[in-house]
């Protein structure tokens, strides 16, 4: 999702909030963090999960939002997620955070964020990591973007290469298809 489209996407909602339509407002925000990370975009959904009672989903949003568990009331549903996870791997852990998320670079996610993250996957608590992404990497929490194979010209020069391919044995087909039907009208026209 283009940040433009997540942006039209956190007006639109902040709209519906100011309506008082928080249902609506969580339906556009769903679809947005579904296909984007932004700690603003994140911060809006778990605001609006907050006033709908969901503390749990609500501390998740917040959390990955770099709200602190210090942090006035949003901070009470961090804590209520970190309750709940203090002592999960992980591993695990990386099965809750959404896709996009994951897809994100860890320079981009919030200083607190990335601290707590890197504090669960790093193998001695309280040491620095000494490669922090390929830790992140292998504890499942960070998935960069696979690069494709092969570039786009490469895929168009190929699929080009095949093309002429069915073409030539298109022809040779229908002019061996072609010369049979001749044959055999020749055969019985001189018989």
């Amino acid at each position: 999702m283009s940040e433009e489209n997540w942006q039209r996407a956190l007006e639109r909602a902040t709209a519906y909030r100011a309506a008082g339509e928080l249902w609506r407002a969580r339906e556009v925000l769903q679809g947005a963090v579904a296909f984007a990370y932004h700690p603003d975009l994140y911060r809006a959904y778990g605001e609006v999960l907050f006033h709908l009672g969901d503390r749990y989903a609500a501390g998740l949003y917040l959390f990955l939002a770099g709200v602190t568990p210090q942090e006035g009331p949003y901070g009470a549903a961090v804590r209520l997620f970190e309750k709940r996870h203090h002592r999960t791997a992980a591993a695990v852990l990386a099965g809750l955070l959404p896709r996009a998320f994951r897809r994100t670079a860890p320079s981009e996610w919030p200083v607190s964020t990335r601290e707590a993250l890197l504090a669960r996957c790093c193998e001695a608590p309280g040491t620095s990591c000494p490669d922090p992404e390929a830790a992140l990497r292998r504890a499942g929490l960070w998935s960069p973007p696979h690069p494709r194979n092969e570039p786009a010209a490469h895929s168009k020069r190929r699929l080009f290469e095949w093309g002429c391919v069915a073409l030539l044995v298109y022809l040779f087909l229908a002019a061996l298809l072609g010369t049979g039907v001749l044959c055999y009208g020749v055969w019985h026209w001189v018989r």
